[in-house]
């Protein structure tokens, strides 16, 4: 297979970790993903400069292929889950009657049959999991345009109740140094993780010094007994370090670490709807990770028939679309080493 090295050499955020301790999932009863509720006239416009992509929900309006989103769903009122559920399109590209692929493995050995999947979102925010939840829920992430008059200087000044607790909390937390035009207070990626490829961030964190990795991948990359996707499972690693103290991809190295996250952990509360997240804390501050999913999930397929000798099939190498999507970014550089 091919690795692909994803280096991200300098960024602003305003967020520090120094030592990430032992963390819990989260459990909860929520009747929706958190965020799915929202309008999907909050996630227009779905691309370009001033793109909002909060609530996280909005992830789901993007493809990896042109028009690289799911057109007429950020016009409508109705739910922006709700109005993906009832697209089409959505349902025949990630959903129920999206046709299951192949890919050769090692020995030109077909394995499969997955699910196609949509874009995995993971957020990051200095909060726990319940408040994280609350601000998808209030569907108050909407970014200020360029254009408006009295927008800060990086255009996605976020607002709401929910950004403002916890910009308040940072700000305690920083002896009041926080300022909100030059800089945000979550990070995130998102990104399509299936069974062909694999890719860590490294994110430095310059407050304290220190670096995160953060690594979506599936099980059957450090396991060749896993030929199916109804076998498989989605691994999140999240540990301390930079890119080199190892990359996440190489199963040596992931052996040396427990993932956070897995399929095992994901909250379905409507059929096709599932989001988990992951508490933990560092030097006092409560951090978590938030990922969610629309349609297929990742690393995922239905039963194998007897015989599979049909479907669709894919070469091996990398097989997703990986975006780095930063809020509030001062200062970004994005190297890509393909190894």
């Amino acid at each position: 297979y091919l690795k692909y090295m994803y280096k991200l050499e300098s960024m602003r955020l305003i967020w520090t970790i120094s030592l990430l301790l032992a963390g819990t999932p989260h459990v909860s009863g929520d009747p929706d993903v958190p965020g799915c509720g929202c309008p999907g006239t909050t996630c227009d416009p779905p691309i370009g400069p001033s793109a909002s992509l909060d609530p996280e929900a909005c992830v789901f309006v993007l493809r990896s292929d042109p028009p690289y989103f799911f057109e007429g769903i950020t016009n409508q009122s109705i739910p922006v889950c709700d109005a993906l559920d009832a697209d089409p399109t959505f349902q025949s590209t990630f959903g129920d009657t999206a046709t299951p692929y192949y890919y050769y493995g090692s020995g030109d050995q077909s394995l499969g049959p997955y699910s196609p999947n949509g874009f995995l979102p993971i957020y990051l925010l200095p909060s726990t999991c319940s408040e994280a939840l609350q601000y998808q829920s209030s569907c108050a992430g909407t970014a200020a345009s360029m254009a408006e008059e009295g927008a800060d200087t990086a255009g996605a000044l976020l607002k709401g109740k929910p950004i403002e607790m916890l910009e308040q909390r940072y700000e305690s937390n920083t002896n009041g140094t926080y300022n909100a035009t030059d800089s945000s207070i979550k990070a995130s990626y998102y990104g399509v993780v299936d069974p062909l490829g694999c890719s860590m961030g490294s994110f430095p964190l310059p407050n304290s010094g220190t670096k995160l990795r953060v690594t979506p991948t599936c099980a059957s990359r450090f396991n060749d007994n896993i030929t199916t996707g109804y076998d498989d499972s989605l691994l999140l690693y999240v540990v301390p370090g930079g890119d080199d103290d190892g990359f996440l991809c190489d199963a040596e190295v992931a052996a040396e670490y427990t993932p956070v996250l897995t399929s095992e952990d994901w909250i379905e509360p409507i059929s096709g709807r599932r989001y988990m997240c992951y508490d933990f804390v560092d030097e006092g501050q409560a951090y978590s990770v938030l990922t969610m999913s629309l349609g297929n999930a990742p690393c995922d397929g239905p039963e194998p028939p007897p015989s599979t000798s049909s479907g669709n099939t894919r070469g091996s190498g990398f097989g997703g679309y990986f975006a780095i999507s930063f809020a509030v970014v001062i200062t970004m550089l994005a190297d890509f080493v393909h190894i």
